[in-house]
């Protein structure tokens, strides 16, 4: 059987660096409630959201008008917000 592509050493490295940084900021949020994601909602940088897919993550960045940064375990994701 063929074997999985593998990554290249930049990109898990990349990928770990992103995963300690999700696992630092859940330790800053240790006990406290995330805020569910709405493409409805607005959201700020350091809000502590929770996702249906991708679960609990921190605003990291947000571009008017509707999208924000968000990094989650699995890595940094863009969704959008501001949706009516």
């Amino acid at each position: 059987p063929k074997s999985a592509p593998r990554k290249s050493s930049a990109a898990a490295a990349a990928a770990q660096a992103a995963l300690e940084s999700w696992q630092a900021m859940m330790r800053t949020h240790d006990g406290e409630e995330p805020r569910q994601y709405s493409m409805a909602a607005s959201f700020a940088v350091g809000d502590f959201i929770s996702h249906p897919t991708f679960g609990p993550g921190q605003v990291t960045g947000v571009t008017p008008p509707d999208k924000l940064d968000v990094l989650f375990e699995i890595g940094a994701q863009r969704l959008l917000c501001n949706k009516s």
